[in-house]
């Protein structure tokens, strides 16, 4: 994916070749491929070759390569611990957690737009969604209100991951046709970077609802 948000050193460890084949070992090559060549480019015979087996051999432990990219976000979705936050200001955790979550993802091209683009909600988002909803309900926003921020949240990063996309290919074609190729990641307008526009537009987001909630407190008392 274009404009990664943190280029991580690190890649997940594949288990070696003759470890048991397994959910965990299939995810784990499948997560491995997606960071390094992105989703679209991942398919159920690239995965099998990179284990040393048949594809039929994947389909005794993942139905189809959509349940594998389920399982895939997953488990890159769940990098937020739980802790307590002793005090610290409800939208520094809102930020802190959002940005964590998006860092992750986005070391992995084409999986955040389509997380974006699915009705699924995989078991760590839904955690993840409710742990939010709770945080921002304890800040005083009622519990539609909480949702309302929650959605805002995740459809401007939507947003994100779907320009990022577009950059990309637009890239992409652009090489092909062998013309001079910009970095996708950055826009040609004053040299501006697309991660940090995307971390003022949040900010921006995350003070209009402090704003909010501080006036609706205000009315209250």
């Amino acid at each position: 994916m274009a404009g990664k948000a943190s280029t991580s050193a690190r890649t997940d460890k594949i288990p070696a070749k003759d470890d048991a084949l397994s959910e965990e070992r299939i995810v784990s090559v499948a997560r491995h491929l997606m960071e390094t060549i992105g989703l679209e480019q991942v398919t159920m015979r690239r995965v099998a070759a990179e284990l040393d087996v048949t594809a039929m051999a994947l389909y005794h432990h993942v139905s189809d390569k959509q349940a594998l990219i389920a399982l895939v976000a997953d488990g890159v979705m769940n990098v937020v611990p739980e802790q307590d936050y002793d005090g610290t200001p409800w939208y520094e955790i809102l930020r802190r957690g959002f940005l964590t979550v998006h860092h992750e993802i986005a070391r992995y091209p084409g999986l955040g737009l389509y997380i974006s683009n699915t009705n699924a909600l995989y078991p760590s988002g839904f955690r993840l969604m409710k742990k939010t909803i709770r945080l921002l309900m304890d800040a005083g926003f009622d519990e539609h209100e909480a949702i309302e921020v929650n959605y805002l949240l995740l459809t401007y990063q939507g947003g994100y991951f779907l320009m990022e996309q577009i950059g990309q290919r637009t890239a992409d074609t652009r090489q092909d046709r062998k013309e001079v190729v910009i970095r996708p990641d950055i826009q040609t307008r004053g040299g501006m970077n697309s991660y940090d526009a995307f971390v003022r537009g949040l900010d921006v987001i995350i003070t209009g609802f402090r704003a909010q909630l501080a006036a609706k407190q205000v009315m209250i008392r």
